[in-house]
């Protein structure tokens, strides 16, 4: 299974997770504190949710590697947005 990621309107290339929070790579840098919508597609549906840039950093390819975190999630859909991202990258360490 596969996700793919949309942030604010832009196509998001890779996920990956440590703890709570997201990286996500993308052509856009997200400055610390900007409100963005992310969006998860997979088979079984799409999932929106706000979350909160905490910085980003300018890889070697010219993309940038920005930290996220999921705001205002509903107990519903973090469990839903966990188990999505549980299938694809593995369990989130404690």
């Amino acid at each position: 299974m596969t996700i793919l990621v949309e942030v604010n309107g832009d196509d998001a290339a890779e996920l990956s997770r440590e703890g709570k929070e997201l990286c996500l790579v993308s052509t856009v840098a997200f400055p610390p504190g900007a409100p963005l919508v992310v969006v998860l597609r997979a088979d079984r549906g799409t999932l929106r949710a706000n979350a909160k840039s905490f910085g980003a950093r300018r890889r070697e390819d010219g993309r940038y590697a920005s930290r996220v975190r999921f705001v205002s999630l509903r107990r519903e859909e973090r469990v839903e947005i966990d188990s999505m991202l549980d299938r694809v990258l593995g369990s989130a360490p404690e």
